[in-house]
Formats: structure tokens, sequence, C-alpha cells
């Protein structure tokens, strides 16, 4: 690497050493390293990893979001990356004193990833998500019409609908 700091190869042999040893300060060091040298699909694949570190070594919820953030912005629909945000959102314990904003945080990523035609329930996720970090009382009526009409149109259920 000191000869040739763009060998991808030796980048992916010094992961897999440092994920093996399980040192993830030097795992996340390669992972920074070696989002100098890519671009497209592959930084989009190291800001993944990088992610997954910083959710799973270091509980670091809120920076593998922003690491989260920006693959989903670089590659839109990533469906790993949606899957780890939609994890977070689902996962995030209530003792965790950042628990709203980083469900809110979760919710506005996966908003921007989803369609029409994504199961209702994943919408539901994110309208509860936002709901309980709204603080202007017009964003929470305007939720809470959302949520009546999400359950009305596509949960078919009309207490909820009524109770959204």
């Amino acid at each position: 690497l000191d000869n040739n700091p763009q060998n991808r190869e030796a980048l992916s042999r010094l992961e897999a050493i440092h994920r093996e040893r399980e040192a993830w300060d030097d795992v996340e060091a390669i992972a920074q390293r070696w989002l100098g040298v890519a671009t497209g699909e592959e930084a989009a694949s190291v800001r993944f990893r990088l992610a997954v570190i910083l959710l799973e070594q270091r509980q670091d919820r809120a920076g593998a979001l922003e690491a989260l953030a920006t693959v989903l912005n670089d590659a839109p629909g990533h469906a790993l990356a949606s899957k780890l945000v939609e994890d977070i959102l689902g996962s995030t314990p209530e003792a965790d004193p950042d628990r709203v904003g980083i469900r809110a945080r979760a919710a506005d990523l996966l908003e921007r990833q989803y369609g029409a035609d994504s199961p209702w329930r994943r919408w539901e996720a994110v309208y509860l998500a936002q709901l309980e970090a709204a603080t202007d009382r017009e964003h929470k009526m305007l939720l809470h019409v959302q949520l009546g009409q999400l359950y009305q149109e596509r949960g078919a259920d009309p207490v909820n609908a009524m109770n959204g």
C-alpha cells in the first residue's frame, strides 16, 4: 500500500486480516482509506461496510445512519442499506436517550426510498417515528391524517383509521 495506495486487492486483504483479528479501529481506518480511492458502487459498498461496523461494533446508530444516508444518496434503492435503516428504525431501544432523533432520521431516509407500492406497514413505521419526533402541532395533525389515510386505503383497518 505504501507503493500503491490505490491497490484494492491489498486493501481488501488488509481489511480481511483486521476483521479476523476483530481490530475494528484498523478496519474502520482501512475503510476510510478505501473511500479515498473508491467511486460509484464500490464507494457505496465500502461505506455500507463502514455503517455495519459503526452499528454492530461501535453501537453508533447515528454514525451508521449518516453513512447509510450517503449510500442511499449515491446509490438510491440500495437494498442492503435500506434494510439496515429499517432495522435501526425498528430496533432502537426505548432506553436509548437519542431514540426519538435516531428513529426520526431513519424514517426520513426511508421516506425518500419508499414508493407508492411499498408495503403499508413500512409507511406506518415511518409515519409513527415522524409523529413521535414531531413538535409542531400542524405537522402532527398532517401525520395523523396520513396515518388515517394509510390505514383506510391500504391497511383495510377502519378502527386504526379512526385512531391514527
